[in-house]
Order: structure tokens, then sequence, then C-alpha cells
């Protein structure tokens, strides 16, 4: 059951408030794949829940905007992810993690120089992040420069051993 803000101290005097937390609290571990079993599907419907819910603090928006947005990108809604990314940056222009999400998507529907510009905004932010590493050696690979790609992907496995497996369960092995 779903209720608007407003009416949640009418649910609570009604004995409603039980379920509705359950609810939010489903809609969470569903939009952050916090459970076993979670399609695609029901991640961007617990997110698009979570983000109907009214106003939330902007680092909380984008994360749900990220997870909503991968769950977009599984279903091949390539520019309703893109979307989300992008309001995600807006909302957290520090997070590493909007960065790299964002250059993920940029990497798979083959936008290299923007990938680029994404995976190198990152590692400003967050300098050896194995994750921002290894996506920009994959996508200077792509670019025609397997030096400096190579580089990059021993460097990130330097810091993160399961970095190779990680990239390789998401279907981007160099």
């Amino acid at each position: 059951m779903r209720l608007p803000s407003s009416l949640f101290a009418v649910a609570l005097f009604f004995g409603a408030a039980p379920a509705l937390a359950l609810d939010g609290a489903r809609d969470s571990a569903t939009c952050e794949n916090r459970q076993a079993g979670v399609t695609p599907g029901d991640r961007l419907n617990a997110c698009t829940a979570i983000l109907g819910q009214g106003a939330m603090a902007p680092d909380q928006e984008a994360m749900t905007r990220i997870n909503r947005a991968w769950a977009l990108s599984q279903q091949g809604r390539y520019a309703e992810a893109a979307a989300d990314y992008d309001r995600a940056v807006a909302l957290s222009p520090r997070s590493t993690i909007a960065f790299n999400e964002r250059a993920l998507l940029a990497l798979r529907t083959g936008r290299l120089s923007a990938a680029l510009k994404d995976y190198n905004e990152a590692l400003r932010l967050a300098p050896n992040a194995p994750f921002s590493l290894y996506g920009r050696g994959l996508t200077l690979r792509r670019m025609g420069d397997p030096a400096k790609g190579d580089a990059d992907l021993a460097a990130a496995r330097r810091f993160d051993g399961h970095v190779d497996a990680v990239f390789r369960a998401i279907g981007m092995a160099p």
C-alpha cells in the first residue's frame, strides 16, 4: 500500500503504518538490489516508487536515480537511463559513483569520449579508484590507445584484485 506522505499520520493513527514501513523497506532493499532474485523490472518499480514519495536529500535521490538508471539500462532504455544518470550527477557532483555509472553507460553505448570524460572526472575526485581506472582503461583501449588502456587496467588490478571479475560479470571485459 502506497499513500501520499500527507496521509501518513492518518495511516499511523489507523494502524496502517507498519504496512507502509514494510513497503518502504522492501522498496529500498529492492531498489538497492540487496535481495536475492531482484529483476531489473522489480528494481525499476521500487526505485520509481521511492522517487514518487516526494522530496529527499540530494545524495539519497542521486543514489536512487543511479539504481533506477541501472535497471533502465538493463531493459535497453538507454535514453531514460542517461537522463537519470545526468540528474544524479547534477544532484551529487562529487559522487564518483554517479560519474562511474554514467561513464559505464556511455561506454556500453559507444559514446567513448563521454565515457572518458566521466572516468577522468571520477579519477579527479578519487585518484586511483580501481573501478574508475578499469573503466577508463577499457575506454582507452576501445579508443585505440592500448598502451594507456593497459596501464590503467594494470593499476586497477593492483588496487583491487577482483575488479576483472566485477567487470566480466557485467559483460565488460578487455
